[in-house]
């Protein structure tokens, strides 16, 4: 495995900033209200979503609901980036039988602490947790076969670098399934002005054909970016490619 470049200096604070803010979501529950309402509104299933204990359902801090349309998904080796308090590492575990073993990857260990936590409290022990960098992480070449990510691309810093590594992580025929956040036109100024609108999501998103063009650069296929949803001024759209 290649050793990739280090962090710039900018990379490596806006990392700290959003390692920090995730953190402390986590260790204090300051995760925004109305988690579960939210969950449901964006697709899953009531049912489960009723059987969560309230504090994880609180925990949603997505941007929709990944696996829409997506009934039966098989995978052996799945990687959940930018995993968060574990839910949909919880979901696939819980409602799809052909899921195997689920590694939940987050920049916070605090967030991989709560998730492991709420794995345990579920009986999921085919789900595990680490910490790493999304952009450099520490796993074989084509050591998955499905790639998951929940408004975690936006937060990116070099969205380019972090598709190279899901491609290279994924084995060939593997796919990508993501949920993130494209824009349609420049972000607002009080966004751009705001030295905090990235760490929370909105200062790093993308234009659409550049999410495209960036899928392509890293080596997928067949990329589709459909289901567009406003979410706040951009777009929550459903991300889906695979790899050759």
């Amino acid at each position: 495995m290649a050793e990739p470049e280090p962090p710039s200096d900018w990379e490596r604070e806006l990392k700290r900033q959003i390692g920090r803010r995730y953190g402390a979501m986590a260790r204090d529950a300051a995760f925004p209200p109305g988690g579960g309402d939210k969950m449901r509104a964006a697709g899953y299933p009531g049912d489960w979503v009723n059987g969560l204990p309230d504090e994880m359902a609180a925990s949603y801090s997505g941007c929709g609901f990944p696996f829409a349309g997506l009934d039966a998904l098989i995978a052996r080796r799945v990687v959940d980036l930018g995993c968060g308090a574990g839910l949909d590492a919880l979901y696939l575990a819980g409602r799809h039988v052909g899921i195997g073993m689920i590694l939940g990857i987050d920049l916070a260990p605090d967030m991989v602490a709560r998730a492991a936590a709420a794995a345990a409290r579920m009986s999921e022990p085919k789900i595990k947790f680490m910490a790493s960098d999304l952009e450099r992480l520490p796993l074989e070449s084509g050591s998955a076969d499905l790639v998951v990510a929940n408004a975690s691309l936006n937060l990116a810093a070099d969205k380019g670098r972090a598709l190279d590594e899901i491609f290279r992580i994924l084995e060939p025929g593997g796919r990508l399934i993501a949920r993130d956040l494209v824009r349609a036109g420049p972000l607002p100024a009080e966004i751009l002005t705001d030295p905090q609108s990235y760490n929370t999501s909105l200062g790093g998103v993308p234009e659409e054909s550049d999410m495209l063009d960036a899928l392509a650069s890293a080596g997928f296929h067949g990329a589709t970016i459909q289901d567009h949803t406003e979410f706040s001024v951009v777009y929550s759209v459903a991300i889906r490619a695979e790899k050759p």
